[in-house]
């Protein structure tokens, strides 16, 4: 897990900058940049995932704007905007703070590696009507990120589990084809038993219809 923040007022430089987080104040081993799943350097925007898991993503911050007007933010990977990943507001008076927090799950697939970061969005949409938004003003913003590793663990039993029942399917099958097999076999066994019986009734008729001529 890691917990970056920051706390002081940042001024973003247009409505798509990308926020900075000047500190760090949590970090577990397993999200060091040294053989762990994270990448990431104070007063950077960017926070880099190198291993595939569940993530959880919490973000929340206390937002203005030098003049009053929509602020939006969201959750962007490798640049992309997530789906239900973006929080705004409308700041009625220029300089008031707002709160805004985004809560998004998102899934590392094996080794993939997606940089995550928390973006302004230039527009806002209402009632089908686009609005630009202000340039936002931040201060006490934090991001959590923590990995759930189990959760990616319970994937590879599922495809542990479906490669045994495609062997246990294959054995199935070969059982199958071994009795299929016995079967064979034993017909044809019947088969050239009843056609010697039939041969030694043949040769015992003919013996006794020569008996019978002399």
């Amino acid at each position: 897990m890691i917990q970056s923040v920051q706390e002081q007022e940042l001024v973003l430089t247009s409505n798509t900058s990308p926020v900075t987080f000047a500190d760090t104040d949590l970090r577990t081993a397993s999200a060091n940049c040294f053989n762990g799943w994270l990448n990431h350097n104070e007063g950077s925007a960017q926070f880099n995932i190198v291993a595939g898991g569940i993530y959880e993503i919490d973000f929340t911050a206390n937002v203005t704007s030098a003049t009053a007007g929509d602020i939006a933010l969201g959750i962007f990977t490798d640049g992309v905007k997530l789906n239900g990943g973006e929080a705004n507001t409308v700041i009625a008076t220029a300089g008031d703070y707002d709160n805004v927090s985004i809560h998004k799950y998102i899934r590392v697939c094996g080794r993939g590696n997606v940089t995550v970061s928390i973006n302004s969005l230039p527009s806002v949409v209402y009632d089908g009507t686009t609005t630009a938004t202000q340039i936002p003003i931040i201060k006490n913003a934090n991001i959590s990120i923590k990995r759930y590793a189990w959760m990616n663990r319970v994937d590879n039993l599922s495809l542990i589990f479906q490669a045994l029942s495609l062997q246990l399917l294959f054995q199935d099958y070969n059982n199958c084809d071994l009795m299929q097999e016995l079967q064979r076999q034993d017909k044809e066994y019947l088969e050239k038993i009843i056609k010697q019986n039939e041969e030694i009734i043949q040769l015992l008729k003919e013996k006794e219809w020569l008996n019978e001529w002399r």
